[in-house]
């Protein structure tokens, strides 16, 4: 930026954004974990969906974040931010199948076909991270260094449960006490 003023960079930034809508260019910031955004700066995002012409936004903001965002944005202090949001997508959890087609998938991608991840070493992954993704990404990856490490081919399930324990990823069993009055 020219300037380090607020508004001077929002001048350079509305110029930026104006050129790339001259030349039908989409415009779009993503911002992740956005539940981590303290209310000012989402006041600041809202701020930035004023930049538009007068037929058009200039700029498409997409916030990406777990739950707790979508928490944050109904709080009344964020209804204008709200009102502008065109577009809600929530992710769920995938099943223990779709789990087992992720991982292969993903596998693939990296390049590999060979089955690193037995049908048991899947169903604890699945059961620890409740097929959440992100989860499954986490146990993965740290199962495969450690596979590394100990230089085997195949990810056992144990390994995946020391994984799980590693990460503090154990369901959480209640504990249940009563007291007998006599």
């Amino acid at each position: 930026p020219q300037t380090r003023t607020k508004s001077g960079m929002l001048i350079q930034l509305n110029r930026w954004l104006i050129e790339r809508f001259r030349r039908q260019e989409t415009c779009v910031i993503v911002v992740d974990e956005a539940q981590n955004l303290t209310w000012e700066q989402l006041e600041e995002v809202r701020l930035l969906t004023n930049l538009e012409t007068p037929t058009r936004k200039l700029v498409q903001i997409v916030l990406s974040g777990q739950p707790e965002l979508e928490e944050k944005l109904t709080a009344p202090d964020l209804r204008q931010l709200r009102q502008r949001i065109a577009l809600w997508a929530r992710t769920h959890a995938i099943t223990a199948e779709e789990t087992s087609s992720y991982i292969t998938q993903r596998l693939l991608i990296a390049g590999t076909s060979d089955l690193i991840f037995p049908e048991d070493a899947v169903a604890a992954i699945f059961r620890a991270s409740r097929g959440i993704p992100r989860i499954i990404n986490l146990i993965c990856e740290q199962a495969l260094i450690l596979a590394y490490v100990e230089q085997l081919h195949q990810v056992p399930a144990a390994l995946v449960q020391a994984v799980v324990r590693d990460l503090d990823l154990e369901p959480q069993h209640l504990m249940v006490s009563s007291a007998h009055s006599g």
